[in-house]
């Protein structure tokens, strides 16, 4: 089991994002970009600080990189024990409370990945 967090980005959600840098290698990001959205340079070396997985998500429409966000989940909840879904989207809190019902998993939606607490997940039994 690796040890890394996985972070799953709603780019599409929330822009801007600052604090991957502090966090380093200790993460593992999948950001999820709409089929015509830019990431500005200054962006791009805010994540150079991680190991980051690019997911352009190739239809629009309502929920569409939520659909794939919540597949990546799927793919991934045995490759890490701890995850975050950076997103204002309280559509994933559904998945979140699933995810929690497996033992040893832990998960949070965070709105903002500079203030997020990483010691203060729920731990599910």
């Amino acid at each position: 089991m690796d040890a890394k967090k996985l972070i799953l980005i709603d780019y599409q959600n929330i822009q801007n994002i600052t604090g991957i840098r502090q966090l380093g290698k200790q993460v593992v990001c999948e950001v999820f970009l709409g089929p015509n959205q830019k990431i500005s340079g200054e962006q791009l070396q805010e994540f150079e600080y991680a190991t980051i997985g690019w997911n352009v998500v190739s239809q629009s429409g309502k929920n569409a990189a939520d659909m794939q966000i919540a597949f990546k989940l799927g793919q991934m909840i045995d490759k890490f024990n701890e995850f975050y879904v950076l997103s204002k989207d309280t559509d994933f809190d559904s998945i979140i409370a699933f995810v929690l019902t497996k033992p040893g998993k832990r998960i949070k939606r965070i709105e903002n990945l500079s203030k997020a607490n990483f010691q203060t997940v729920r731990v599910s039994k």
